[in-house]
């Protein structure tokens, strides 16, 4: 055998750039953010997320569903872990939540992909002390 040439591909699931990682998504290799209401009113939901790709904190921000292709927010915790958190006294109605990332000095991570590209686009939550939002970070 003649010439053989090797190629690889290496699939770094949890690299960033300069800004904060997101909270993964499920996509390579990663686990996806799970809710589970953890009592029968549903003012309490235990979230679980991948917090492998290493940001400096994590915050939930969230807003009516009815509201949702505007992604207008009503509220936000912050600060709420690596990995799991349990959410206490969450609003009565139908609710939509992102966890995302942070660098714990006012620049949050990207919110994930919607069929028009990043959501919000470059606008920051402005919840939890971010004024920037940097959408270099990635998980996977």
């Amino acid at each position: 055998m003649d010439n053989v040439e090797f190629r690889s591909d290496v699939l770094n699931p949890c690299s960033t750039s300069s800004g904060p990682a997101p909270a993964a998504d499920g996509a390579g290799g990663t686990a996806a953010l799970l809710g589970e209401r953890e009592t029968v009113g549903g003012d309490q939901i235990g979230i679980s997320w991948d917090a492998g790709c290493g940001a400096t904190q994590y915050n939930l921000i969230y807003g009516d569903l009815a509201n949702l292709t505007t992604l207008a927010l009503s509220g936000n915790q912050c600060d709420i872990g690596n990995g799991s958190y349990t959410w206490n006294g969450v609003p009565s109605g139908n609710l939509f939540y992102l966890v995302i990332g942070s660098d714990g000095s006012g620049t949050e991570s990207p919110w994930g992909l919607a069929t028009a590209g990043e959501r919000n686009g470059i606008d920051p939550s402005g919840a939890c002390g971010a004024t920037t939002k940097d959408l270099s970070g990635s998980c996977p």
